[in-house]
């Protein structure tokens, strides 16, 4: 396997038209490219030991963040952010040159008139700043509905008008250090205010040093990062003009009579080779959260930030996050550790569709026997078994290598197959298994059009495939194997699902839906067996806004007509949970067996809320 993967994709315009000239943004680093006539962009040479978020912005549009971490196609489509128009003033006047910031690229400076404007912000909570020189800091907050703008696919749209009175301030600054005293950078530096508003944010540059230029006021100073590195809190009363510099922030773990130190060492197979990639974690044997996790580089060699511990901690490593191959105990401050890996087996093979090599294609190895296996027959959604991996290669061969021992399964997909599947792998040491040739399938195609109540067509509206609201965004692989498809409908109402899988299991059939932000939603229907003409017509729009008391399940169930036509909504930690549904009545269920049920009746427009108690009783009520 190579050092580095590629990721190919493309940018589509609100309305589904190629937009060339896009700058799209890869971070970290960040990387940048600039899509072509066709909208289509690349990215080469990402190191392979490292995941990546992309997006980009046009305007008053944003794409939704993608995170990718293998060979991937991306697709990227633009939807309508919010503005911001954000207006500064000191003493009463309005200030020119002061700079509005939300992140890198969400960024502005005030003109004459004290204002500034940042268009195409997405819809998540954001926490920026307003800056000037000579002046205290401000902070700046956005929040959104992003669970609603997630189930409804709508955009954030939109603007959000703000004023911000800058008043005089003092610079503020200092390093963040470990208990050993070296820099650190991978924290934030939050100060308190009397206020929210006079609190501030700031990242500390490599060297660990940071600045600030806080208002009078007493402020609570601390370095932020995981809940096991706390650091100290300082006190400072700021006058508004008097600097105060070198101020130290020390980090480490809240542990009496810790010893704190870096851990570093290599990771090999058994060959003797570096094991680049691999993924090694550190963590104390009481807690079970990690106190660092990170991925060997391409020599095998890794280090930790530093660690406190009172005794020994645990070193892991394995070749997949969910594993832990090798465990090592040690103490903060061993610096040449060697981790040995089994080298394992080597699974490869070639992909063919209609007896030609297929050269994009995604692939997934899973356990077929023991407690991560699932007794068949297959729902589809249970072929999934962590996130799967791309393959790029013109003859359409792969490699899978580092395969421990056990009975796996294989599955492979590509651009508008269907699953293909290959059980009962026997892997028993370091040898090298080839498949010869797996041949895929075409999948089927699904038209029709997709009119509202009155019967005009309606452009632009959603029809996708699969159980759950909303898509994994602009990941095709993730897609492809959780069985769900998404297409828009053009100017005339029609649509065109090319390629689906539509393969699945008789007791659990996938659904068919169509949505739109205005029109509403489709009633739902099966998803065929083969090539179809589905029309829908859209009935309007309601929700089901419902709470699991006593919680025990991960999902609610709201069904209507047929039972099998299920779609489900996931469930907070809260046990709340919201989906938006076509006017009708809905049999609503949690996913636990001793859950007990209730029936609603949902209206255009309305917001039904009802209550599953695990008890066995029920209370739904009404409310618009």
């Amino acid at each position: 396997m190579s050092e580095t993967y590629g990721v190919r994709g493309r940018v589509l315009g609100e309305d589904g038209q190629p937009l060339a000239g896009v700058h799209v943004i890869s971070s970290p680093q960040p990387h940048s490219a600039m899509t072509d006539a066709d909208g289509r962009f690349a990215f080469d040479g990402l190191e392979r030991t490292k995941s990546y978020w992309m997006w980009a912005r046009e305007g008053d549009c944003y794409t939704p963040f993608v995170h990718v971490n293998t060979e991937e196609d991306v697709e990227l489509r633009m939807r309508r952010g919010t503005t911001l128009i954000a207006r500064v003033l000191a003493d009463g006047q309005p200030l020119a040159g002061a700079t509005v910031v939300l992140s890198r690229p969400l960024r502005a400076v005030t003109d004459e008139h004290g204002i500034a404007t940042i268009r195409g912000i997405p819809p998540i909570s954001i926490t920026g700043h307003v800056l000037a020189d000579g002046r205290a800091t401000h902070r700046l907050q956005l929040q959104f509905d992003t669970k609603r703008l997630l189930l409804d696919g709508e955009d954030a749209g939109g603007v959000v008008e703000q004023t911000f009175e800058l008043e005089r301030g003092a610079e503020v600054c200092g390093r963040v250090v470990d208990q050993s005293g070296s820099p650190i950078s991978d924290v934030a530096v939050i100060l308190t205010g009397p206020t929210q508003e006079l609190g501030a944010e700031t990242g500390p540059h490599a060297d660990g040093s940071w600045s600030v230029c806080i208002g009078a006021g007493r402020y609570q100073i601390e370095a932020r990062s995981s809940p096991w590195r706390v650091s100290q809190t300082l006190t400072v009363d700021c006058d508004g003009q008097t600097p105060q510099r070198d101020l130290v922030l020390r980090v480490g773990s809240p542990l009496e009579n810790a010893v704190y130190g870096r851990i570093a060492g290599v990771v090999i197979d058994d060959q003797g080779r570096p094991a680049a990639g691999a993924h090694v974690r550190v963590c104390r044997p009481q807690v079970r959260m990690y106190d660092w996790a990170g991925r060997a580089d391409r020599d095998g060699r890794f280090e930790s930030r530093e660690i406190g511990a009172t005794g020994e901690v645990e070193v892991i490593a394995s070749w997949e996050s969910l594993r832990k191959d090798v465990i090592l105990r040690a103490r903060p401050g061993e610096m040449a550790l060697e981790l040995v890996l089994p080298a394992g087996a080597t699974i490869v093979g070639r992909v063919l569709l209609d007896g030609a090599p297929v050269p994009y294609f995604g692939v997934r190895l899973v356990l077929e026997q023991g407690r991560h296996s699932t007794p068949r027959p297959l729902p589809r959604s249970s072929n999934v078994c962590g996130p799967p991996s791309g393959v790029r290669a013109e003859d359409g061969r792969f490699a899978l290598p580092h395969v421990p021992a056990g009975t796996r399964r294989l599955s492979l997909i590509g651009p508008g197959t269907r699953l293909a599947i290959t059980e009962e792998i026997l892997v028993t040491g370091n040898e090298t298994i080839d498949l010869g040739d797996v041949v895929l399938e075409r999948g089927d195609r699904i038209t029709g059009f997709v009119r509202d109540r009155s019967g005009a067509p309606v452009a632009d509206a959603r029809v996708f495939v699969g159980r759950l609201a909303f898509m994994s965004r602009g990941l095709q692989l993730e897609n492809w194997f959780h069985g769900r498809y998404e297409t828009r409908t053009d100017a005339t109402g029609a649509y065109t699902l090319d390629g689906v899988d539509t393969d699945h299991n008789e007791t659990f059939p996938e659904i068919v839906q169509a949505t739109h932000p205005t029109a509403g939603h489709s009633a739902i229907c099966a998803l065929p067996h083969a090539d179809a003409t589905l029309d829908f017509v859209l009935l309007g729009r309601g929700r089901i806004a419902g709470t699991i008391r006593n919680l025990r399940s991960a999902a609610a169930v709201v069904r209507a007509d047929e039972p099998l036509l299920a779609r489900f909504a996931l469930v907070d930690k809260e046990g709340h949970f919201e989906l938006d549904v076509a006017p009708g009545d809905y049999m609503i269920k949690g996913t636990h067996e001793d859950s007990p049920s209730t029936q609603v009746t949902v209206l255009d427009g309305q917001t039904v809320q009802a209550t599953l108690v695990m008890d066995g009783a029920t209370s739904p009520r009404d409310g618009a």
